[in-house]
């Protein structure tokens, strides 16, 4: 006895027969647009937007540096809080 013969799930009801299939129209696809016209690219010098992101980068990757070391300082200082529960629980 299948289940899908006595009771069909409403949501599904579109892939049961044909009649209710209505043939769609294909979505017209958009025409790309330029996000900057190719003649104001050619007038922006390049540099001072490449200098920034070079900054940007070199202060990431100090940000990162740093939080890595307080991780690993952190790290110790909850094994060693660990440890000192430890202790603390033989001893009581």
């Amino acid at each position: 006895m299948s289940l899908h013969a006595e009771d069909p799930d409403p949501l599904l009801a579109f892939s049961i027969g044909p009649a209710g299939a209505v043939p769609m129209a294909a979505p017209a696809e958009p025409t790309p647009q330029p996000i900057v016209p190719a003649q104001d690219a050619r007038r922006e010098p390049q540099s001072a937007p490449l200098e920034s992101l070079i900054a940007r980068v070199e202060r990431l990757e100090r940000a990162l540096d740093e939080s890595k070391s307080q991780v690993s300082s952190l790290t110790s200082e909850v094994a060693t809080l660990v440890g000192l529960l430890r202790d603390i629980r033989k001893l009581s």
